[in-house]
């Protein structure tokens, strides 16, 4: 049984534990009384079989572009990390650098003390 919820709702599929795709997806024999209960209410509708082929056609193109981006997004914010990371190297080899150089050496108060005796 393949079902779309309706469109602007949010409808959990038990088995797994997340929405129901707005492009739909076939539930099977899963969860039977439940999804009944949500074809009653008008929550979802099933695909008709004359319709199912394109129904899970366009469901499969609509994830497999929605993996695309997300694996897109995924290499952009590696890529972020990794600027972020070499920017935070940079800064911490800076800092003992400009440390060393404004350190200074000055002579201590026990050192002034034993050349006067």
């Amino acid at each position: 049984m393949f079902l779309v919820p309706k469109e602007g709702l949010t409808v959990i599929d038990p088995t797994l534990m997340s929405p129901l795709p707005p492009e739909g997806r076939d539930v099977g024999g899963e969860q039977p009384l439940y999804w009944e209960m949500h074809i009653r209410d008008g929550s979802v509708h099933v695909v008709p079989e004359d319709k199912l082929d394109s129904a899970k056609a366009n469901a499969l193109k609509v994830q497999d572009e929605r993996r695309k981006a997300e694996a897109a997004q995924r290499e952009l914010d590696a890529a972020k990390l990794e600027e972020a990371a070499a920017a935070r190297r940079a800064t911490d080899q800076q800092q003992p650098e400009q440390a060393a150089a404004k350190t200074t050496v000055k002579p201590s108060a026990e050192a002034d003390d034993t050349s006067k005796s």
